[in-house]
């Protein structure tokens, strides 16, 4: 090896330098001579021998330089503050799932991001968690809102009207409110005075026409003044929760007119122009001739007054319908609403038993008062003063009847 390096440098140092210049840079390659091959044959071998021994561990080789042990001093992993694990441990593995760009026949990435704590659950409802939630929100306030301004305007609309209703007409004028204060019984429960005229009478149940007759004994055609006929009634609610209510009536003392103690009455077409009360009920009618009967009048032969005699007409029907909204006519300025007076506590109780401290308000809607006896066997039986028959003044046409009719509208 020197003396192939000693060689070149003597050739190339044996041109001179006047040579150098001439050359050109082919010739000065071509005047180079080849190295040396150096045989590596050995250095492989000994190389080969220190890697073996450096792969084994246990190879007490004095090349191969010994692991030393883990120093006392040192602080073990598991030692450390639980605050700061690191680097004592390894991190945490992480999972995540991303799209992925590079391999098209899979659309994601996956990385193990270790476990998670669960997501808190959304307790909205399906239908806010759609999109457009919020606006199905508004959408309701706005149309509950809508909902309760028309409740409301409709609400208003409907009192006014009512209340416009009621004050109309001298039927709804008074209905709302029968009493002075808050003190008396709802109307029309109450003591009411009902002026009446007596508008016909009939003597078709008797041969002789002055057996039967009615108070006042005289009617509206004949004076319009003289007929008039008043009944003193009071009318109570015998049931609040009946629908409608239920109500009794009774007679207040009075000779010229029947007597009835609490008799049930009928509350017909309420809310209606013909809302009334029906009442009715048999009775024993009794009349006192006028002028008296005669002796041949009686079946006698005797001249003169067979005295006094009274005539009985057995199962003579009473009622009366009483409106509580249709104006009255008879007698006139009789329109005023009625206010009941309850001081004296008539109608306040199931009793309707009239007393003479009761006040009796003017009823000022239409009434009509009928008694009618169907003729008959033994209609009408007349008797003397010691109870004795007196003749037979019986019409056996069944189809006949006596009435009186009092009413105080369409005279």
């Amino acid at each position: 090896m020197a003396r192939g390096l000693g060689g070149g440098y003597g050739k190339g140092g044996g041109g001179g330098p006047g040579s150098l210049g001439k050359r050109t840079s082919a010739s000065r390659l071509h005047s180079v001579e080849q190295m040396p091959v150096i045989s590596e044959g050995a250095a492989d071998a000994a190389d080969q021998q220190i890697l073996e021994k450096s792969s084994d561990p246990f190879s007490s080789s004095p090349s191969t330089p010994q692991i030393p042990a883990k120093s006392h001093a040192r602080r073990s992993a598991a030692l450390r503050d639980a605050q700061f694990p690191y680097p004592g441990s390894p991190p945490p593995a992480y999972r995540s799932t991303t799209p992925s760009t590079s391999d098209p026949s899979n659309s994601t990435r996956s990385y193990d991001v270790g476990p998670q704590d669960p997501l808190p659950k959304d307790r909205r409802p399906g239908w806010m968690v759609k999109r457009g939630g919020w606006w199905k929100i508004v959408l309701g306030v706005v149309v509950g809102v809508i909902c309760v301004v028309a409740l409301a305007v409709g609400l208003a609309v409907g009192l006014r009207r009512s209340s416009s209703a009621s004050s109309s007409g001298n039927n709804d004028n008074s209905g709302s409110s029968n009493n002075q204060g808050n003190s008396g019984p709802a109307f029309p429960a109450g003591s009411y005075a009902f002026t009446t005229a007596l508008d016909n009478v009939s003597t078709a149940c008797t041969t002789e026409t002055s057996a039967f007759r009615c108070y006042p004994y005289t009617t509206y055609a004949q004076s319009n003044s003289s007929s008039k006929a008043v009944f003193f009634w009071t009318i109570a609610q015998s049931s609040s929760s009946s629908q409608p209510p239920a109500y009794k009536i009774s007679a207040a003392r009075n000779p010229f007119v029947p007597q009835f103690d609490n008799v049930d009455m009928q509350f017909l077409e309420p809310g209606s122009a013909n809302e009334r009360l029906v009442f009715q009920f048999p009775m024993n009618a009794a009349v006192v001739p006028s002028p008296p009967l005669s002796v041949q009048q009686t079946g006698g032969t005797a001249s003169g007054s067979a005295g006094t005699v009274t005539c009985y007409y057995n199962n003579t029907i009473m009622g009366a319908t009483i409106y509580t909204r249709r104006a009255a006519t008879y007698p006139v300025g009789l329109s005023s609403p009625v206010h009941n007076n309850a001081a004296s506590g008539s109608g306040s109780s199931t009793s309707t038993s009239s007393t003479s401290s009761t006040t009796f308000d003017p009823w000022p809607y239409a009434v009509d008062v009928r008694q009618i006896a169907t003729a008959g066997q033994g209609v009408p039986d007349c008797r003397d003063s010691q109870g004795n028959p007196v003749g037979n003044l019986t019409v056996l046409d069944s189809s006949a009847a006596c009435s009186c009719t009092y009413q105080n509208y369409d005279l």
